[in-house]
Parts: structure tokens; sequence; C-alpha cells
């Protein structure tokens, strides 16, 4: 590779470099930071009451709320309850979309009347806003 095509090259990945950055900025600030975040309360040994008066940056780090959770009675009800919740809402979503759509893939008369009801929903929120 000659000198002027690495030039290229290397201005071309550093202009994909900021390019990019908003996203990753916007990305971190609303997704990484807070997940983060959570995980380091997670570790806190503070309750709400106590919160106001305790620093944030401490590292007095414990595992007590976990086992809080997870000693509980209740929770093991909670989390089949919920797994089963969620399981089975993925499950019939997925069976109903796939279903239409192999339904609607099909050529028959006001198929594309069927098609255009079923995206309305999609549509109306754009128009509500506009």
């Amino acid at each position: 590779m000659t000198a002027s095509a690495s030039s290229l090259a290397e201005k071309e990945s550093r202009l994909a470099f900021w390019m990019l950055a908003p996203t990753f900025t916007v990305v971190f600030a609303f997704v990484v930071f807070p997940v983060l975040w959570n995980i380091w309360l997670s570790l806190k040994p503070v309750s709400l009451a106590d919160l106001r008066g305790s620093s944030l940056f401490d590292f007095n780090l414990t595992l007590g709320n976990f086992g809080k959770v997870f000693g509980d009675p209740e929770f093991s009800e909670v989390f089949f309850v919920t797994l089963i919740y969620t399981l089975g809402g993925s499950f019939f979503s997925i069976l109903l979309g796939l279903t239409a759509a192999l339904l609607l893939h099909e050529q028959f008369p006001g198929r594309s009347l069927l098609r255009g009801l079923l995206i309305s929903p999609y549509i109306a929120p754009v128009v509500a806003v506009t």
C-alpha cells in the first residue's frame, strides 16, 4: 500500500470514528451507565430511608441485598410466575406473528386491505404526532 492510500484509509477511519462517536455517547449515557450504576447500587448496604445520608461512592460493598432477595420465601413463587408470564407471552406473540405473516404471504382477495389494517397501528402514532 502506498503512503497516500495509507493516509486515505487513516482519514476514513478517523472520520468513521467521529461519525459514530455521538451514537456511542448516547448508548453509553442511556444504556451502559444506568446498568453499571444499578449494579453498583445493588452492592451497596443502603436502604431508601438512609440513602440521603450516606455516600454513594464509598467502597463498602456487600452481597447482602442479594441474600435478602434470594432468601425471601416468596422469591421462588414470584420468579416462576414471572418466568411463565414472560415465556408464555413471548411464545404466543411469536406464534401469532408468524401465523399472520405466513397467512398474509399467500395470495387471496383482500390481502392488501388486510395488510394495511394490520400495519395501521404502527402508522397511527406517527400521524398523531405530526
